[in-house]
């Protein structure tokens, strides 16, 4: 509750700007009573946790998604939000991430299951329940939402900004742990792939944009990467005993 207060010293996120975007496009005349919903505290001009946290995130990324989809730009917002407008929106979205990022209690407890398949994948594991994998695995894909990408980046200590583009866990986005060896040590190098928001509206290019990470404060090995043992040492440590286990 005190991270979805409206200050930004929270998060080092100012959303006010993008709240008042943001109001501009899905109800203009709300805050002076007319229709629609008002996202602010008219009175006071104060923006409370109801206004923040996460209704308006939500709604922001929304657009992004019309937009993404292709829609006819008469339907972005009904017409009030082109790229620029979608793009001073989004750290209201941003600040949501922000806001879990901050909190490793809720990200440790909900990202847990995935972070354990995550981990039994790299070190070649069997499970016995949840997705297979075992020493002869070669890849491994989890399909999910841009909060199971922020739980992941929670959890393994990633964090990033997608060169010019609004949405850090944008649409189409894959956090990736790539697995290398030498022979006699194993090493684990993140990367994360994107489509920028032209290519989701335009399909064009077709290849994604490739961005190599860093786990914070161990990049030794090859290439940046951190060694397997260490990276399951911190994420262990971090994971309640039995919580998220198949």
């Amino acid at each position: 509750m005190a991270a979805a207060g409206s200050s930004p010293e929270v998060t080092g996120i100012d959303v006010g700007p993008a709240l008042t975007k943001l109001q501009a496009i899905f109800a203009p005349d709300a805050c002076k009573g007319g229709a629609g919903t008002c996202f602010s505290n008219a009175d006071s001009g104060a923006s409370g946790p109801a206004a923040i946290f996460p209704a308006t995130g939500g709604l922001a990324e929304d657009l992004l998604l019309e937009y993404g989809d292709g829609k006819p730009m008469s339907d972005v917002g009904w017409g009030r939000a082109g790229a620029a407008d979608i793009a001073a929106v989004m750290p209201l979205h941003e600040r949501v991430y922000a806001m879990l990022r901050a909190n490793p209690y809720v990200a440790s407890r909900r990202g847990a299951p995935m972070a354990r398949i995550v981990l039994d994948a790299l070190a070649g594991k069997p499970v016995g329940g949840g997705p297979q994998s075992g020493p002869d695995l070669k890849l491994m894909v989890l399909s999910g939402h841009d909060t199971n990408i922020a739980l992941m980046a929670d959890i393994f200590g990633l964090s990033w900004t997608l060169p010019g583009e609004p949405d850090g866990t944008a649409p189409s986005s894959a956090l990736t742990f790539e697995l290398w060896s030498d022979g006699a040590h194993q090493y684990v190098r993140p990367v994360i792939y994107f489509e920028t928001m032209g290519q989701l509206r335009t399909l064009k290019p077709a290849r994604a944009e490739r961005l190599p990470l860093s786990f914070k404060d161990c990049e030794s090995g090859p290439k940046g990467s951190c060694p397997l043992e260490a990276v399951t040492q911190r994420v262990e440590a971090l994971l309640p005993p039995a919580c998220g286990e198949l």
